[in-house]
């Protein structure tokens, strides 16, 4: 049977979890965790994304991850790849070291948000390991809580939590320390809901235009060519007219197709019937 291809969401944040083969430890020291943050960083540089949390347990792994433009399954294999070429060469084996495919959940809304960000931080209590989320040391908060950036993209956590990187630290050590009795109208929902809303809309808007394109014969390619010509301006136009059919704004369709408001107003004015 082919494998189930994901339908990933630019712009989206997914909770990811990678476990062990038959549940067995993929991290046998401490030096396997500090090989495994390195080939992070090596991986975000070629293939960029926001990493908003993660823990590293002995035998699997989660992350909070803000996807841009690569898909999170490139991500993951080159993660997982560079990751299982240490790890064998330096125990002398061969194989997989991770179980079934990684799953992904996609965060809908505030409410989930926080949950998952409790749920990761509280894995090391649960395995007995710390008494408190923010005593271990395998996972985000040490490097959120301190002035240096290197993994974690603090300030698009903060932001998602309230807008703003003070309010976004004081909410983030509230729901670590009150997992039980976090108050949710700490978080600035509207903040992230609205930013989620603008990203599904935006990449929906990628498909309705591929759609029309097709349906009508265009050259997708055309839209965002340097040169002006002809055929770039009649599929701009019909494009324009389109989404603002479908309830798409003038500021909308000018920040996909990389041209100003103006241009797009003109467009869609040029192409109205004049009434009788």
């Amino acid at each position: 049977m082919p494998k189930r291809k994901i339908d990933y969401i630019k712009g989206g944040i997914y909770h990811i979890v990678q476990r062990g083969n038959n549940k067995a430890f993929i991290f046998d020291d401490q030096l396997d965790k500090a090989q495994f943050l390195d080939i992070i960083k090596k991986v975000n540089e070629k293939y960029p994304f926001n990493m908003l949390y993660y823990v590293l347990m002995d035998n699997h792994y989660h992350f909070l991850i803000e996807m841009k433009d690569i898909s999170i399954s490139k991500i993951m294999q080159a993660l997982n790849y560079g990751y299982s070429v240490h790890y064998n060469k330096k125990y002398n084996r061969t194989g997989t070291i991770f179980g079934s495919p990684y799953k992904a959940y996609y965060i809908k809304d505030t409410k989930y948000l926080i949950r998952v960000i409790q749920y990761i931080a509280e894995n090391p209590v649960k395995a007995k390991l710390v008494k408190q989320a923010s005593a271990y040391k395998w996972c985000a908060h040490s490097e959120i809580i301190s002035k240096q950036t290197d993994i974690v993209a603090k300030n698009r956590l903060f932001f998602y939590l309230s807008g703003e990187q003070e309010k976004g630290i004081d909410i983030y050590m509230d729901l670590l320390n009150s997992s039980q009795y976090f108050d949710m109208n700490l978080v600035e929902a509207k903040v992230f809901n609205e930013i989620l809303s603008q990203q599904i809309k935006k990449e929906k808007l990628e498909v309705i235009i591929q759609e029309f394109c097709d349906d009508n014969g265009f050259n997708k390619t055309a839209l965002f060519q340097d040169k002006r010509t002809n055929e770039r301006t009649t599929i701009r136009k019909r494009c324009a007219k389109h989404a603002s059919e479908l309830g798409y704004t003038v500021n909308e369709i000018a920040a996909y197709l990389k041209i100003t408001p103006r241009s797009v107003r003109m467009m869609i004015v040029s192409q109205k019937k004049p009434r009788s």
